[in-house]
């Protein structure tokens, strides 16, 4: 039995009161909080079990408990000699087989500090139609961009040889 005037020593930080000295509201309270925070428990652990309103996860409940996705990517949009954080990150959360509807399914695209957001609610009917319906108009919309990107730096390109050779033909008129 621990005195309500024992102290503890934890790693190096002051003495606490033992929590016997407070009411068992507060003794729970206090030591979920020094859990919380970061902290070791205030009490031994022998003690854990006189406080029913302290209850131990598992490590297997807390992996439950934490969002599983379905899909989850990030990559870089720039490689990293270029110093910018542009990135795009791709989150569908598992819908457990059907039986969870209100999962984060989200596109994140960031450019220098700027960053937009758009989700996907799969909620109900209505909006899994409109969602996927607005995923599908994004692909289209970035795909014609990219096609359309691809021909305008052909284009560039073929003007940038035809000013070289215009200037080394300049050139060599100088020299003679």
């Amino acid at each position: 039995m621990i005195s309500a005037a024992t102290s503890y020593r934890d790693r190096g930080r002051p003495a606490r009161i033992a929590p016997q000295a407070l009411s068992s509201f507060q003794a729970g309270a206090f030591s979920r909080f020094a859990l919380n925070a970061g902290g070791t428990p205030a009490i031994p652990v022998s003690e854990l079990n006189r406080f029913p309103q302290m209850k131990r996860i598992s490590t297997r409940d807390l992996l439950m408990a934490m969002p599983q996705f379905r899909y989850y990517k990030r990559t870089f949009l720039a490689p990293a000699l270029s110093r910018t954080s542009s990135y795009i990150i791709a989150e569908i959360e598992s819908s457990y087989k059907g039986t969870y509807d209100m999962g984060t399914n989200m596109l994140t695209i960031a450019d220098c500090g700027r960053q937009i957001r758009l989700e996907f609610f799969l909620g109900n009917a209505r909006d899994r139609q409109r969602s996927l319906a607005k995923a599908q108009l994004l692909a289209d919309v970035i795909n014609t961009f990219c096609a359309e990107l691809r021909e305008e730096s052909k284009l560039i390109e073929k003007a940038d040889k035809k000013t070289r050779r215009r200037g080394t033909e300049r050139s060599q008129q100088n020299l003679a």
